[in-house]
């Protein structure tokens, strides 16, 4: 690939806005140059709104676009999203496909980019988020001084392939990964015992699923606790705050040490009870969409054109193993869990409990 402005298309205009977006903010390294789709009113809509061309048909497209965001549902998810990503692939088109996607549609598409001499990548663009790249480089810090004996793991069904990309990024390693034991008796989470590399892991996951709106309803997206000899490093929530608490010990048998002896040297009475790696800002929704996922997905896509520009054939080599590998993890993952539980919503007549909350917050801030 030539180090000039390349030409891109997205495929898609469901989650594929926030990918018009992302290339929206890369007017140095990309043209956004179209959008490629069923041809709904809706997407024609969205191609005027970027001032891109409206494209139904892969044959339609011109012959210098170098690379495709295809943001249509995999074939795992009953989407047609990896036939388009292969496709694309073998028209000598670089991919970055968003996840999750089966090993074997992996497989598939990355044998496509070998051939063609282009690149596929999986989209995640948790991992490019702030406080998860705080939390990927803390751990890696943290677990060189300090083994990880346990991990204390949260998510959601939906969004679990992040989560075990994360978990592969923050870990010494995730070989072996074993799944110990399902529990499916504590509503609305299913209890999962696993070992990954070879520390035990407890995983709380959300396996449930509102068929006419799959991507809504979760009570959270990810939280994920290392705990170490000397402490635990916590990713409060995906758009939260970064925390390591130390281990309390108290020296009670020690006879140099007063509560009241200011001049007490015990590194274990000296020690922060906790530190805050990384403070999230009060936003809503819309405001971590624009200013936080939207230039994830960006860097995502930086890191894709980095390796099509410069990556060896090594570093190439590698980040399809990994990707590989945790795609095979995350299928493993939601085999053991099944099939989502199916729920059903009704209209809630709960009242926004959002005031109450910002009462209390004045009530408590106010008296610290």
């Amino acid at each position: 690939m030539s180090a000039e402005k390349i030409k891109a298309i997205v495929c898609g205009t469901t989650f594929g806005q926030f990918y018009c977006e992302a290339l929206t903010l890369m007017p140095r390294e990309i043209e956004f140059v179209g959008i490629l789709s069923t041809g709904s009113e809706r997407s024609k809509k969205c191609a005027a709104s970027y001032g891109v061309k409206s494209y139904t048909s892969i044959d339609q497209l011109e012959d210098d676009i170098q690379l495709a965001c295809v943001a249509v549902r995999s074939g795992v998810l009953g989407g047609n999203g990896t036939e388009l990503a292969e496709a694309l692939l073998e028209r000598g088109i670089n991919v970055i496909q968003e996840q999750p996607v089966h090993y074997k549609d992996a497989e598939r598409c990355i044998r496509a980019a070998k051939k063609n001499k282009v690149l596929y990548r999986i989209g995640d663009l948790y991992e490019f988020l702030p406080n998860i790249k705080c939390f990927i480089e803390s751990a890696k810090a943290i677990c060189n001084i300090s083994k990880p004996i346990y991990l204390d793991i949260g998510g959601a069904s939906q969004v679990t392939y992040p989560l075990v990309r994360i978990l592969s990024e923050a870990l010494p390693s995730m070989r072996p990964f074993e799944i110990k034991q399902v529990g499916r008796d504590s509503h609305p989470f299913d209890a999962v015992s696993a070992s990954i590399g070879g520390v035990t892991a407890l995983m709380q996951i959300q396996n449930e699923v509102a068929p006419d709106d799959p991507d809504n309803f979760m009570h959270y997206l990810h939280r994920i606790t290392i705990i170490t000899e000397q402490g635990r490093l916590c990713l409060e929530d995906t758009t939260g705050g970064v925390v390591w608490y130390g281990k309390m010990f108290v020296p009670v048998h020690s006879t140099n040490t007063t509560m009241h002896d200011s001049s007490s040297d015990s590194t274990s009475m000296s020690v922060p009870q906790h530190i805050r790696l990384y403070e999230s800002k009060e936003q809503s929704f819309l405001e971590v969409f624009k200013t936080q996922w939207i230039p994830a997905i960006a860097e995502d896509i930086s890191q894709m054109l980095r390796l099509c520009k410069e990556g060896t054939p090594a570093e190439i080599g590698s980040y399809y193993t990994k990707t590989v590998h945790s795609a095979k993890v995350w299928q493993q993952l939601t085999a053991e869990l099944g099939f989502p539980e199916l729920i059903q919503l009704q209209k809630s007549e709960e009242s926004d409990v959002t005031p109450t909350i910002v009462d209390l917050r004045e009530k408590f801030i106010g008296e610290s």
